[in-house]
């Protein structure tokens, strides 16, 4: 069989310029949308407050890296050879599409890049995601019951719901 020709540079580039294009066409509209409808006395607030206080932003955004890093390490550990690198970036393309796409569907997003990005096989990534986001609930259970000791005693249904989210973490553990 006869090796085929070279791709060309023209059909290389083409898809990632109409990406780039549509993109622009896209994002241009929404911006403007942004731009007319937000509160500029606000936005002016938030400019002057950050002015005042650089050291507090700082702050936020090194523990919003740190929580990346963790939960990336927190990867790592239930899957070894996934790259920290992999990690964090599929934990970014997860809360970016969380943000913009409806029904978390940010979560399989993170599959699918580590899946692309690092080779690892599609069911060690979803069944690692999906203990994870269980172990998410329970712990975020767990901050709920040491702030609202009164409600979870009161409420039926949060037990319920954490009896499922710990079923899920131990069968995510088992298909691992």
């Amino acid at each position: 069989m006869p090796d085929s020709p070279p791709e060309s540079t023209f059909t290389r580039r083409t898809p990632r310029r109409f990406a780039v294009l549509l993109a622009l066409v896209l994002t241009i509209p929404v911006v403007w949308a942004i731009v007319e409808t937000m509160d500029r006395g606000a936005l002016s607030e938030v400019l002057h407050s950050i002015g005042e206080r650089p050291f507090g932003l700082s702050m936020v955004w090194a523990g919003f890296g740190a929580a990346f890093l963790l939960r990336a390490l927190a990867w790592r550990r239930v899957l070894p050879d996934l790259p920290l690198r992999h990690a964090v970036a599929a934990l970014h393309v997860a809360l970016g599409a969380n943000h913009v796409l409806p029904l978390r569907l940010g979560e399989p997003l993170r599959i699918v890049s580590v899946v692309r990005r690092a080779g690892i096989d599609w069911r060690r990534a979803a069944a690692s995601t999906i203990t994870l986001r269980a172990a998410d609930t329970l712990a975020v259970m767990g901050l709920g019951v040491v702030a609202g000791m009164g409600y979870f005693r009161r409420s039926m249904g949060v037990w319920l719901v954490a009896g499922l989210a710990g079923a899920v973490a131990a069968g995510g553990i088992v298909w691992l």
